[in-house]
């Protein structure tokens, strides 16, 4: 079976081709909801850097964030389309820190192995 693919993609700019995949918001206050938010003091780099610090940390410590993550990657494994909604992209987004991590997970094999 072919593994699917994982997108990040603008909620208001989600061109009907995509329409098909699983869409998954992944904006406040989802699950997947950015902590950080951008301001005077935290620009866009800042809140998706800290934010990629704490995907991991998430996923190994939180294990209802770890389910969600979990559930993402079976998504993709079993060859669905994954897109992750948000309003940023195409912009830097902490979309693209769920993103990589479930690629990486993917990736790694294992599920269960601690992702660092």
């Amino acid at each position: 079976m072919a593994i699917g693919t994982i997108t990040v993609v603008n909620k208001y700019k989600m061109p009907d081709a995509y329409k098909s995949g699983s869409v998954i918001y992944i904006g406040r206050p989802s699950i997947f909801g950015n902590i950080l938010h951008i301001s005077i003091d935290t620009d866009r780099d800042k809140a998706v850097d800290t934010h990629r610090l704490w995907v991991i940390d998430a996923y190994n410590t939180n294990p209802v964030y770890k389910k969600a993550i979990d559930r993402l990657v079976t998504e993709v494994r079993q060859g669905h389309d994954v897109l992750l909604q948000c309003f940023c992209a195409p912009r830097r987004c902490h979309g693209d820190n769920i993103k990589d991590l479930v690629e990486l997970i993917i990736a790694k094999g294992d599920r269960d192995a601690d992702i660092t």
